[in-house]
């Protein structure tokens, strides 16, 4: 019992909040052993939530899981605790996401369990990281699955987003302000006062010319993907130890 006793006040230490204990116990000599365990952070958690952060997007930690284990987590990526939900059922995750987007909030939903599969399907964008080969019932609800499985994998997809919206409104943004000068110019506007007209042919070759302004400006995306990887790489090299000499 002097065990048992030594176990109980082991297990409800402040410091152990984040651990689940499991006892082993023995007929005729009760508790006789705990196992601590706890989940370990993704090695991308962090730096996630901090890129997600300083783009203005506010992040929500939901999970089933204890109080006490939920804030530890919260706390060591930066989450804030008005942010954090824990000891939540499946119908309850879901029900958090419903409140934010009745106050108007569009929801991103990152998850990788069948516990989070109705809140993916709820979510505005359900993303699924995928951690085994297999479809799962997380993966069947998201709208996106991350084959990599990592949490990073998110920011760069947003990002990527961003970008391409970005090329949409500048090729929406040229394509209007070119037929707005070009097609009056065309029809003969500046014909009565300056004498001045375009050829079919030179018509025909300003609209090709707008047409591969824009498709040269849609393949820069590429270079979207390519600036990171080389970012990537050299984060890499930097973190190399130095060889001999």
């Amino acid at each position: 019992m002097a065990l048992e006793h030594a176990v109980m006040r082991q297990s409800s230490s402040p410091s152990n909040y984040s651990k689940t204990a499991i006892y082993v116990g023995r007929e005729g000599d009760g508790v006789i052993g705990a196992i601590g365990m706890s989940d370990s952070l993704r090695f991308d958690a962090e730096s996630t939530v901090s890129r997600l952060q300083r783009k203005g997007i506010k992040t929500i930690l939901i999970s089933g899981d204890r109080e006490e284990a939920v804030a530890t987590i919260a706390k060591t990526v930066g989450i804030e605790h008005e942010f954090v939900n824990a000891s939540l059922t499946p119908q309850q995750k879901s029900r958090v996401i419903s409140t934010l987007q009745t106050a108007g909030h569009h929801i991103a939903m990152v998850g990788d369990g069948i516990n989070d599969a109705p809140s993916l399907a709820l979510a505005d964008v359900g993303i699924a990281l995928q951690t085994e080969a297999q479809e799962t019932a997380a993966s069947d609800a998201a709208s996106i699955i991350l084959l990599g499985n990592r949490l990073s994998q998110v920011v760069d997809a947003l990002d990527l987003a961003q970008a391409t919206m970005a090329k949409v409104y500048q090729n929406l943004s040229w394509a209007v302000a070119y037929n707005i000068v070009a097609i009056p110019i065309a029809a003969g506007v500046l014909l009565p006062q300056y004498d001045l007209a375009m050829t079919p042919s030179l018509s025909g070759g300003l609209m090709a010319l707008s047409s591969i302004f824009v498709v040269t400006n849609s393949l820069l995306l590429r270079l979207h993907g390519s600036e990171k990887s080389w970012k990537n790489s050299i984060a890499k090299i930097s973190q190399m130890p130095a060889g001999p000499g």
